[in-house]
Protein backbone atom coordinates (compact mmCIF):
# COMPACT_ATOMS: atom_id res chain seq x y z
CA UNK A 1 0.00 0.00 0.00
CA UNK A 2 2.69 2.18 0.24
CA UNK A 3 2.53 3.34 -3.47
CA UNK A 4 -1.09 4.05 -3.43
CA UNK A 5 -0.25 7.27 -1.46
CA UNK A 6 1.79 10.37 -2.50
CA UNK A 7 3.06 11.12 0.70
CA UNK A 8 4.44 11.90 3.55
CA UNK A 9 5.29 9.01 6.53
CA UNK A 10 5.00 6.08 8.51
CA UNK A 11 1.54 8.10 10.26
CA UNK A 12 0.03 8.42 6.40
CA UNK A 13 0.71 4.99 5.27
CA UNK A 14 -2.32 3.79 6.49
CA UNK A 15 -4.96 4.88 4.32
CA UNK A 16 -5.92 1.74 2.54
CA UNK A 17 -5.95 -0.69 5.07
CA UNK A 18 -8.63 -1.52 7.85
CA UNK A 19 -6.39 -2.77 10.42
CA UNK A 20 -4.59 0.19 11.66
CA UNK A 21 -6.07 3.31 12.47
CA UNK A 22 -4.42 6.76 12.50
CA UNK A 23 -5.86 9.57 14.44
CA UNK A 24 -5.32 13.30 14.99
CA UNK A 25 -5.07 13.23 19.32
CA UNK A 26 -5.93 16.54 19.11
CA UNK A 27 -6.19 19.73 17.01
CA UNK A 28 -3.64 22.17 18.08
CA UNK A 29 -0.37 19.59 18.59
CA UNK A 30 -1.16 17.81 15.01
CA UNK A 31 0.00 14.77 16.99
CA UNK A 32 -0.57 11.32 15.41
CA UNK A 33 -1.26 8.20 16.61
CA UNK A 34 -2.20 4.78 15.72
CA UNK A 35 -4.33 2.61 16.96
CA UNK A 36 -5.09 -1.32 16.53
CA UNK A 37 -7.56 -3.94 17.88
CA UNK A 38 -9.53 -0.57 19.94
CA UNK A 39 -5.86 0.49 21.67
CA UNK A 40 -3.35 3.46 21.52
CA UNK A 41 -0.45 2.82 19.62
CA UNK A 42 1.55 2.39 22.53
CA UNK A 43 0.45 -0.72 23.25
CA UNK A 44 1.53 -1.87 19.64
CA UNK A 45 5.24 -2.19 19.05
CA UNK A 46 6.86 -0.10 16.57
CA UNK A 47 9.79 -1.68 15.06
CA UNK A 48 12.43 -0.10 12.38
CA UNK A 49 14.52 -2.86 10.63
CA UNK A 50 13.57 -5.52 13.81
CA UNK A 51 14.01 -3.15 16.63
CA UNK A 52 12.38 -1.04 18.90
CA UNK A 53 11.97 2.47 17.49
CA UNK A 54 9.02 4.57 18.30
CA UNK A 55 8.55 3.76 21.81
CA UNK A 56 8.60 6.49 25.04
CA UNK A 57 9.00 10.14 24.16
CA UNK A 58 9.07 8.91 20.64
CA UNK A 59 5.18 7.99 20.95
CA UNK A 60 4.54 11.73 20.61
CA UNK A 61 5.41 12.26 16.89
CA UNK A 62 7.64 9.36 16.30
CA UNK A 63 5.15 8.81 13.51
CA UNK A 64 6.31 11.47 11.58
CA UNK A 65 9.95 10.93 11.60
CA UNK A 66 10.20 7.93 9.15
CA UNK A 67 9.71 9.41 5.58
CA UNK A 68 7.78 7.53 3.10
CA UNK A 69 10.27 7.12 0.56
CA UNK A 70 12.64 5.62 2.65
CA UNK A 71 10.48 2.89 3.28
CA UNK A 72 10.97 -0.16 1.38
CA UNK A 73 7.67 -2.20 3.34
CA UNK A 74 6.18 -2.74 6.38
CA UNK A 75 5.00 -5.81 7.91
CA UNK A 76 1.92 -5.84 10.28
CA UNK A 77 1.42 -8.59 13.03
CA UNK A 78 -2.09 -8.33 15.02
CA UNK A 79 -2.16 -10.18 18.40
CA UNK A 80 1.05 -11.86 20.16
CA UNK A 81 4.28 -11.76 18.06
CA UNK A 82 7.52 -13.09 18.44
CA UNK A 83 9.60 -12.66 21.98
CA UNK A 84 12.81 -12.19 20.19
CA UNK A 85 12.12 -8.46 19.72
CA UNK A 86 11.23 -7.95 23.42
CA UNK A 87 8.36 -8.20 25.89
CA UNK A 88 6.77 -4.99 24.61
CA UNK A 89 3.71 -5.14 22.33
CA UNK A 90 0.35 -6.29 23.49
CA UNK A 91 -1.75 -5.73 20.50
CA UNK A 92 0.44 -6.95 17.84
CA UNK A 93 3.79 -5.39 16.10
CA UNK A 94 4.68 -2.70 12.53
CA UNK A 95 8.17 -3.34 11.80
CA UNK A 96 9.34 -1.00 8.90
CA UNK A 97 12.24 -1.79 6.53
CA UNK A 98 13.89 1.10 5.20
CA UNK A 99 15.60 0.98 1.69
CA UNK A 100 19.02 -0.86 1.20
CA UNK A 101 21.62 0.58 -0.86
CA UNK A 102 22.82 -2.12 -2.71
CA UNK A 103 19.26 -2.54 -3.94
CA UNK A 104 17.88 1.22 -4.45
CA UNK A 105 17.84 3.81 -7.53
CA UNK A 106 21.64 5.63 -7.63
CA UNK A 107 19.26 9.03 -7.14
CA UNK A 108 15.91 9.50 -6.00
CA UNK A 109 14.43 13.30 -6.00
CA UNK A 110 10.65 13.97 -4.55
CA UNK A 111 8.56 17.17 -4.45
CA UNK A 112 5.17 17.26 -2.10
CA UNK A 113 2.88 20.38 -2.41
CA UNK A 114 -0.73 20.49 -1.45
CA UNK A 115 -3.48 22.97 -1.39
CA UNK A 116 -2.61 23.86 2.22
CA UNK A 117 1.15 24.54 1.10
CA UNK A 118 2.64 21.87 3.04
CA UNK A 119 5.73 21.48 1.35
CA UNK A 120 8.47 18.03 1.29
CA UNK A 121 11.30 17.76 -0.27
CA UNK A 122 13.30 13.93 -0.27
CA UNK A 123 16.26 13.14 -1.99
CA UNK A 124 17.79 9.75 -1.61
CA UNK A 125 21.47 8.87 -3.11
CA UNK A 126 22.53 5.41 -3.17
CA UNK A 127 26.09 4.25 -4.01
CA UNK A 128 27.84 0.27 -4.69
CA UNK A 129 31.27 1.10 -3.97
CA UNK A 130 31.64 -2.73 -5.08
CA UNK A 131 30.23 -6.28 -4.37
CA UNK A 132 30.83 -6.16 -0.81
CA UNK A 133 30.44 -2.33 0.07
CA UNK A 134 27.34 0.42 -0.75
CA UNK A 135 26.15 2.94 1.26
CA UNK A 136 23.19 5.25 1.42
CA UNK A 137 21.83 8.69 1.92
CA UNK A 138 18.66 10.30 2.37
CA UNK A 139 17.37 14.36 3.18
CA UNK A 140 13.83 14.46 4.12
CA UNK A 141 12.53 18.58 4.76
CA UNK A 142 9.15 19.56 5.66
CA UNK A 143 7.88 23.05 6.10
CA UNK A 144 4.26 24.06 7.01
CA UNK A 145 4.22 27.79 6.99
CA UNK A 146 0.29 28.59 5.94
CA UNK A 147 -2.27 29.40 8.75
CA UNK A 148 -5.32 27.79 7.82
CA UNK A 149 -8.89 28.57 9.24
CA UNK A 150 -11.17 27.12 7.63
CA UNK A 151 -14.15 27.05 10.48
CA UNK A 152 -12.93 30.45 11.47
CA UNK A 153 -12.50 29.73 15.54
CA UNK A 154 -9.54 31.89 15.60
CA UNK A 155 -7.22 28.49 15.67
CA UNK A 156 -5.09 26.93 12.97
CA UNK A 157 -6.17 24.17 11.66
CA UNK A 158 -2.60 22.39 11.40
CA UNK A 159 0.38 23.58 13.78
CA UNK A 160 3.28 25.40 11.95
CA UNK A 161 6.10 22.63 11.09
CA UNK A 162 9.96 22.70 10.25
CA UNK A 163 11.43 19.31 10.22
CA UNK A 164 14.87 18.13 9.01
CA UNK A 165 15.46 14.55 8.47
CA UNK A 166 18.96 13.19 7.77
CA UNK A 167 20.04 9.59 7.32
CA UNK A 168 23.43 7.60 6.50
CA UNK A 169 24.05 3.82 6.36
CA UNK A 170 26.67 1.87 5.15
CA UNK A 171 26.04 -1.91 4.41
CA UNK A 172 29.01 -4.68 3.80
CA UNK A 173 28.12 -8.35 2.70
CA UNK A 174 30.41 -10.71 3.36
CA UNK A 175 32.32 -12.75 0.97
CA UNK A 176 30.76 -16.42 -0.28
CA UNK A 177 27.33 -15.14 1.53
CA UNK A 178 29.27 -15.57 5.17
CA UNK A 179 27.17 -12.82 6.66
CA UNK A 180 26.82 -8.50 6.70
CA UNK A 181 27.13 -5.76 8.73
CA UNK A 182 25.45 -2.14 8.61
CA UNK A 183 25.61 0.78 10.57
CA UNK A 184 23.06 3.36 10.43
CA UNK A 185 22.53 6.80 11.70
CA UNK A 186 19.33 8.88 11.85
CA UNK A 187 18.98 12.65 13.23
CA UNK A 188 16.18 14.44 13.46
CA UNK A 189 15.28 18.05 14.30
CA UNK A 190 11.63 19.92 14.56
CA UNK A 191 10.23 23.21 15.48
CA UNK A 192 6.34 22.67 15.79
CA UNK A 193 3.99 25.38 16.71
CA UNK A 194 -0.19 25.48 17.51
CA UNK A 195 -2.49 28.00 18.49
CA UNK A 196 -4.29 30.94 17.65
CA UNK A 197 -4.54 32.55 14.58
CA UNK A 198 -2.49 35.49 16.19
CA UNK A 199 -0.09 33.44 18.42
CA UNK A 200 3.60 35.00 17.52
CA UNK A 201 5.95 32.20 19.94
CA UNK A 202 8.59 35.30 20.28
CA UNK A 203 5.84 38.07 21.31
CA UNK A 204 3.09 36.13 22.49
CA UNK A 205 4.57 33.22 24.96
CA UNK A 206 2.77 35.11 28.40
CA UNK A 207 0.32 36.59 26.34
CA UNK A 208 -3.61 37.08 27.96
CA UNK A 209 -5.17 36.52 24.35
CA UNK A 210 -3.46 35.05 21.91
CA UNK A 211 -3.00 31.13 23.25
CA UNK A 212 -0.60 28.65 21.79
CA UNK A 213 1.72 25.59 21.86
CA UNK A 214 5.10 25.25 21.11
CA UNK A 215 7.29 22.14 21.03
CA UNK A 216 11.53 21.85 19.70
CA UNK A 217 12.61 17.86 19.19
CA UNK A 218 15.99 16.94 18.56
CA UNK A 219 16.64 13.15 18.00
CA UNK A 220 19.08 10.86 16.77
CA UNK A 221 19.11 7.30 16.31
CA UNK A 222 21.99 5.09 16.26
CA UNK A 223 21.55 1.28 15.02
CA UNK A 224 23.78 -1.57 13.30
CA UNK A 225 23.61 -5.23 12.88
CA UNK A 226 26.05 -7.75 12.35
CA UNK A 227 24.65 -11.40 11.29
CA UNK A 228 27.13 -14.85 10.48
CA UNK A 229 26.54 -18.10 8.51
CA UNK A 230 27.74 -20.62 10.53
CA UNK A 231 28.02 -24.24 9.45
CA UNK A 232 25.47 -26.82 9.24
CA UNK A 233 22.93 -24.18 9.46
CA UNK A 234 23.24 -22.44 12.37
CA UNK A 235 23.72 -18.44 11.92
CA UNK A 236 23.98 -15.87 14.68
CA UNK A 237 22.87 -12.19 14.97
CA UNK A 238 23.81 -9.35 16.82
CA UNK A 239 21.94 -5.85 17.24
CA UNK A 240 22.58 -2.76 18.58
CA UNK A 241 20.99 0.30 19.06
CA UNK A 242 21.00 3.30 20.76
CA UNK A 243 18.26 6.60 20.82
CA UNK A 244 18.80 10.05 22.28
CA UNK A 245 15.76 12.44 22.45
CA UNK A 246 15.08 15.84 23.41
CA UNK A 247 11.91 18.03 23.58
CA UNK A 248 10.91 20.76 24.93
CA UNK A 249 8.96 23.69 24.57
CA UNK A 250 5.32 24.71 26.53
CA UNK A 251 1.91 24.35 26.22
CA UNK A 252 0.15 27.79 26.87
CA UNK A 253 1.82 28.85 29.97
CA UNK A 254 3.12 25.50 30.98
CA UNK A 255 6.53 24.44 30.65
CA UNK A 256 7.67 21.00 29.26
CA UNK A 257 10.39 19.00 29.06
CA UNK A 258 11.51 15.61 28.00
CA UNK A 259 15.29 13.83 27.75
CA UNK A 260 15.34 9.85 26.73
CA UNK A 261 18.61 7.51 26.58
CA UNK A 262 18.04 4.33 24.96
CA UNK A 263 20.46 1.37 24.97
CA UNK A 264 19.25 -2.24 23.21
CA UNK A 265 21.18 -5.08 23.10
CA UNK A 266 20.24 -8.19 21.52
CA UNK A 267 22.26 -11.54 20.25
CA UNK A 268 20.20 -13.92 18.21
CA UNK A 269 21.50 -17.53 17.77
CA UNK A 270 19.42 -19.44 14.92
CA UNK A 271 19.47 -23.16 13.73
CA UNK A 272 17.53 -24.31 10.80
CA UNK A 273 16.09 -28.27 10.89
CA UNK A 274 15.36 -28.50 7.80
CA UNK A 275 14.01 -27.38 4.16
CA UNK A 276 10.65 -26.93 5.41
CA UNK A 277 11.72 -23.84 7.40
CA UNK A 278 11.31 -25.50 10.92
CA UNK A 279 14.08 -23.45 12.94
CA UNK A 280 14.73 -22.85 16.41
CA UNK A 281 16.08 -19.46 17.99
CA UNK A 282 17.41 -18.33 21.20
CA UNK A 283 19.08 -15.71 22.34
CA UNK A 284 20.08 -13.04 25.53
CA UNK A 285 19.27 -8.98 25.33
CA UNK A 286 19.77 -6.02 27.32
CA UNK A 287 17.94 -2.96 27.45
CA UNK A 288 18.41 0.33 29.08
CA UNK A 289 15.43 3.30 29.57
CA UNK A 290 16.62 6.42 31.34
CA UNK A 291 13.64 9.15 30.75
CA UNK A 292 13.02 12.83 32.82
CA UNK A 293 9.99 14.63 31.72
CA UNK A 294 8.77 17.52 33.54
CA UNK A 295 5.48 19.83 33.10
CA UNK A 296 4.72 22.67 35.03
CA UNK A 297 5.83 22.19 38.26
CA UNK A 298 5.29 18.00 37.62
CA UNK A 299 8.57 16.03 37.85
CA UNK A 300 8.87 12.40 36.53
CA UNK A 301 12.51 10.29 36.36
CA UNK A 302 12.61 6.80 35.49
CA UNK A 303 16.02 4.79 34.91
CA UNK A 304 14.74 0.81 33.40
CA UNK A 305 17.40 -1.91 32.93
CA UNK A 306 16.20 -5.26 31.89
CA UNK A 307 18.38 -7.86 31.11
CA UNK A 308 16.23 -10.96 29.41
CA UNK A 309 16.53 -14.35 27.69
CA UNK A 310 14.61 -16.09 25.30
CA UNK A 311 13.79 -18.80 23.18
CA UNK A 312 11.56 -19.58 20.26
CA UNK A 313 10.51 -22.44 17.92
CA UNK A 314 9.23 -22.62 14.46
CA UNK A 315 7.78 -26.14 13.60
CA UNK A 316 5.76 -27.62 11.19
CA UNK A 317 3.87 -30.94 11.71
CA UNK A 318 1.06 -33.52 9.88
CA UNK A 319 1.65 -35.35 6.81
CA UNK A 320 1.36 -32.50 3.92
CA UNK A 321 2.96 -30.49 7.10
CA UNK A 322 -0.14 -28.21 7.09
CA UNK A 323 0.07 -27.60 10.75
CA UNK A 324 2.78 -24.70 11.71
CA UNK A 325 3.23 -23.32 15.17
CA UNK A 326 5.43 -20.28 16.84
CA UNK A 327 5.91 -20.99 20.32
CA UNK A 328 8.00 -18.36 22.34
CA UNK A 329 9.19 -17.91 26.07
CA UNK A 330 11.10 -15.11 27.32
CA UNK A 331 12.06 -14.11 30.79
CA UNK A 332 13.28 -10.70 31.79
CA UNK A 333 14.71 -9.29 34.90
CA UNK A 334 13.25 -5.62 35.85
CA UNK A 335 15.21 -3.35 38.39
CA UNK A 336 12.09 -1.51 39.16
CA UNK A 337 9.33 -4.55 38.50
CA UNK A 338 11.05 -7.39 38.97
CA UNK A 339 10.54 -10.52 36.95
CA UNK A 340 8.87 -10.77 33.27
CA UNK A 341 7.64 -13.73 32.35
CA UNK A 342 6.34 -13.38 28.32
CA UNK A 343 5.14 -16.96 26.70
CA UNK A 344 3.60 -16.44 22.80
CA UNK A 345 1.89 -18.75 20.88
CA UNK A 346 0.88 -18.98 17.05
CA UNK A 347 -0.64 -21.45 14.91
CA UNK A 348 -1.36 -21.64 11.66
CA UNK A 349 -3.52 -24.25 10.48
CA UNK A 350 -3.70 -24.94 6.36
CA UNK A 351 -7.29 -26.71 6.34
CA UNK A 352 -7.62 -26.41 2.44
CA UNK A 353 -5.34 -24.90 0.01
CA UNK A 354 -7.50 -21.76 -0.37
CA UNK A 355 -8.95 -21.38 3.50
CA UNK A 356 -6.27 -21.35 6.93
CA UNK A 357 -6.63 -20.62 10.81
CA UNK A 358 -4.76 -18.53 12.55
CA UNK A 359 -4.85 -19.26 16.45
CA UNK A 360 -2.70 -16.67 18.53
CA UNK A 361 -2.01 -15.75 22.57
CA UNK A 362 0.51 -13.89 24.27
CA UNK A 363 1.18 -11.56 27.36
CA UNK A 364 2.94 -8.09 26.96
CA UNK A 365 4.51 -5.69 29.02
CA UNK A 366 5.13 -1.14 29.16
CA UNK A 367 6.29 0.88 31.26
CA UNK A 368 4.02 4.13 30.70
CA UNK A 369 5.77 7.32 29.40
CA UNK A 370 2.85 9.81 30.64
CA UNK A 371 3.07 13.31 29.49
CA UNK A 372 4.61 12.08 26.02
CA UNK A 373 2.31 9.67 25.53
CA UNK A 374 -1.08 12.28 25.89
CA UNK A 375 0.78 14.86 24.86
CA UNK A 376 -2.48 15.81 23.00
CA UNK A 377 -4.60 15.36 26.56
CA UNK A 378 -2.16 18.28 28.08
CA UNK A 379 -3.49 21.44 25.68
CA UNK A 380 -5.85 22.72 28.50
CA UNK A 381 -6.25 24.02 32.13
CA UNK A 382 -7.00 20.83 33.73
CA UNK A 383 -5.05 20.35 36.89
CA UNK A 384 -3.21 16.89 36.92
CA UNK A 385 -2.97 14.77 39.58
CA UNK A 386 -0.69 11.24 39.12
CA UNK A 387 -1.07 8.22 41.58
CA UNK A 388 2.56 8.40 43.06
CA UNK A 389 2.97 4.38 42.54
CA UNK A 390 2.43 4.16 38.94
CA UNK A 391 3.13 0.72 37.64
CA UNK A 392 4.09 -1.56 34.79
CA UNK A 393 0.97 -2.00 32.34
CA UNK A 394 0.41 -5.81 31.59
CA UNK A 395 -2.42 -7.58 29.47
CA UNK A 396 -3.13 -10.86 27.83
CA UNK A 397 -4.16 -10.85 24.05
CA UNK A 398 -6.28 -13.76 22.21
CA UNK A 399 -7.08 -13.84 18.87
CA UNK A 400 -8.01 -16.17 16.00
CA UNK A 401 -8.53 -15.69 12.53
CA UNK A 402 -9.91 -17.18 9.11
CA UNK A 403 -9.07 -16.51 5.87
CA UNK A 404 -10.24 -17.99 2.09
CA UNK A 405 -8.98 -16.80 -0.97
CA UNK A 406 -11.04 -17.51 -3.75
CA UNK A 407 -10.90 -17.32 -7.89
CA UNK A 408 -13.67 -15.80 -9.40
CA UNK A 409 -13.71 -15.54 -13.54
CA UNK A 410 -10.27 -16.26 -13.37
CA UNK A 411 -9.65 -13.47 -10.46
CA UNK A 412 -8.08 -13.95 -7.14
CA UNK A 413 -10.24 -12.80 -4.10
CA UNK A 414 -9.62 -12.97 -0.58
CA UNK A 415 -12.11 -12.74 2.47
CA UNK A 416 -10.80 -12.49 6.35
CA UNK A 417 -12.26 -12.60 9.11
CA UNK A 418 -11.18 -12.54 13.21
CA UNK A 419 -11.30 -11.80 16.52
CA UNK A 420 -9.12 -10.29 18.96
CA UNK A 421 -9.42 -9.92 22.41
CA UNK A 422 -6.48 -7.84 25.22
CA UNK A 423 -7.36 -8.25 28.75
CA UNK A 424 -5.40 -5.81 31.20
CA UNK A 425 -4.15 -7.19 34.61
CA UNK A 426 -2.82 -4.25 35.26
CA UNK A 427 -2.88 -0.73 33.75
CA UNK A 428 -2.59 3.05 33.97
CA UNK A 429 -6.02 4.29 33.34
CA UNK A 430 -6.25 8.19 31.61
CA UNK A 431 -9.49 9.83 33.47
CA UNK A 432 -11.11 12.50 31.47
CA UNK A 433 -14.46 12.41 33.09
CA UNK A 434 -14.03 15.45 35.53
CA UNK A 435 -13.69 18.79 33.12
CA UNK A 436 -11.35 20.31 36.23
CA UNK A 437 -9.14 17.23 36.39
CA UNK A 438 -6.63 14.80 34.11
CA UNK A 439 -6.45 12.16 36.63
CA UNK A 440 -3.64 9.30 36.09
CA UNK A 441 -3.73 6.15 38.13
CA UNK A 442 -3.98 1.86 38.53
CA UNK A 443 -6.41 0.04 37.45
CA UNK A 444 -8.67 -1.00 39.84
CA UNK A 445 -10.88 -3.40 38.18
CA UNK A 446 -11.28 -4.74 35.09
CA UNK A 447 -9.99 -3.43 31.59
CA UNK A 448 -10.61 -4.85 27.98
CA UNK A 449 -10.86 -4.30 24.48
CA UNK A 450 -12.16 -6.86 22.08
CA UNK A 451 -12.03 -6.38 18.14
CA UNK A 452 -13.85 -8.07 14.59
CA UNK A 453 -12.98 -7.14 11.19
CA UNK A 454 -14.12 -8.79 7.88
CA UNK A 455 -11.82 -7.97 5.27
CA UNK A 456 -12.94 -8.26 1.45
CA UNK A 457 -10.66 -7.97 -1.69
CA UNK A 458 -11.40 -8.65 -5.16
CA UNK A 459 -10.17 -7.50 -8.64
CA UNK A 460 -13.40 -6.86 -10.16
CA UNK A 461 -12.26 -6.65 -13.59
CA UNK A 462 -8.63 -6.79 -15.22
CA UNK A 463 -6.40 -4.66 -12.90
CA UNK A 464 -9.17 -2.94 -10.99
CA UNK A 465 -9.45 -3.79 -7.41
CA UNK A 466 -11.47 -3.41 -4.87
CA UNK A 467 -10.91 -3.56 -0.76
CA UNK A 468 -13.83 -3.23 1.42
CA UNK A 469 -13.68 -3.91 5.47
CA UNK A 470 -15.58 -3.48 8.16
CA UNK A 471 -14.83 -4.02 12.12
CA UNK A 472 -16.33 -3.46 15.53
CA UNK A 473 -13.92 -2.02 18.36
CA UNK A 474 -15.03 -2.10 22.09
CA UNK A 475 -12.64 -0.75 25.12
CA UNK A 476 -14.09 -0.44 27.89
CA UNK A 477 -12.07 0.68 31.53
CA UNK A 478 -13.15 0.38 35.32
CA UNK A 479 -13.09 4.26 36.08
CA UNK A 480 -13.00 5.59 39.35
CA UNK A 481 -16.71 6.70 38.36
CA UNK A 482 -17.68 3.25 37.14
CA UNK A 483 -17.05 1.04 33.85
CA UNK A 484 -17.19 2.93 30.59
CA UNK A 485 -16.18 2.95 27.12
CA UNK A 486 -13.14 4.64 26.36
CA UNK A 487 -13.69 7.92 25.21
CA UNK A 488 -13.20 9.79 21.65
CA UNK A 489 -12.66 6.47 19.85
CA UNK A 490 -15.10 5.35 17.32
CA UNK A 491 -16.69 1.40 17.80
CA UNK A 492 -17.62 1.09 14.15
CA UNK A 493 -15.15 1.74 11.10
CA UNK A 494 -15.60 1.05 7.83
CA UNK A 495 -13.46 1.32 4.40
CA UNK A 496 -13.72 1.30 0.64
CA UNK A 497 -10.93 1.54 -1.55
CA UNK A 498 -10.34 1.64 -4.97
CA UNK A 499 -7.49 0.91 -7.50
CA UNK A 500 -7.02 0.36 -11.20
CA UNK A 501 -3.61 0.25 -12.75
CA UNK A 502 -3.36 1.11 -16.83
CA UNK A 503 -1.67 -1.55 -18.84
CA UNK A 504 2.02 -1.96 -18.02
CA UNK A 505 1.55 0.25 -14.84
CA UNK A 506 2.57 3.55 -16.09
CA UNK A 507 -0.10 4.94 -14.33
CA UNK A 508 -2.17 4.04 -10.89
CA UNK A 509 -5.08 5.70 -9.58
CA UNK A 510 -6.99 4.85 -6.27
CA UNK A 511 -9.32 5.90 -4.32
CA UNK A 512 -10.47 5.34 -0.42
CA UNK A 513 -13.62 6.02 1.64
CA UNK A 514 -13.15 5.93 5.24
CA UNK A 515 -16.59 5.64 7.92
CA UNK A 516 -15.98 6.59 11.68
CA UNK A 517 -19.18 5.55 14.01
CA UNK A 518 -20.11 7.95 16.79
CA UNK A 519 -17.92 8.10 19.72
CA UNK A 520 -18.28 8.72 23.87
CA UNK A 521 -17.13 11.48 24.34
CA UNK A 522 -16.07 12.28 28.57
CA UNK A 523 -18.02 13.80 31.02
CA UNK A 524 -18.45 17.97 30.37
CA UNK A 525 -20.97 18.58 33.13
CA UNK A 526 -19.20 20.62 35.70
CA UNK A 527 -19.98 19.28 39.42
CA UNK A 528 -19.88 21.38 42.11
Amino acid sequence: DLVKDACCNLSESFENTATVDVNFTDAVSGAKEIRMLGLDGMYTQIMVENMPSIRSLGQTFGLNYIPGPLMSSIQVNKGAGSVVNGYEGMTGQINVELKKPQLTDRLFVNLYLNQDLRTELNMISAHKFNNNWSQLTSVHGLINFLKMDMNHDHYIDNPLVKNLNLMHRFTYLMPEGKGMALFAAIANIEDRTGGSTHFKPKVDRWAQNNWGLRLRTNRVEVFAKTGFNLPKDNSIGIQYKYIYQNQYGYVGRRDYNGLEHYGYFNFIYQKNLNEQEDMVKAGVSLQTDYVTERFDSINRKRLEVVPGIFAEASLSFGPRKNVTTVIGMRVDRHNLYGILVTPRFNLKWDILYDLSLRISAGRGFRTPTLFAENYGLLANNRAIQIDPAIAMEKAWNYGVSLNYKFFLNFREGNINVDYYRTDFTHQVVVDLEDTRTLRFYNLDGRSFANATQIEISYEIIKRFDVKIAYKFEQAKTDYGSGRKIIPLRPQHRGLISLQYTTKNEHWRFNSGFNWFGKTRLPDTSVKD
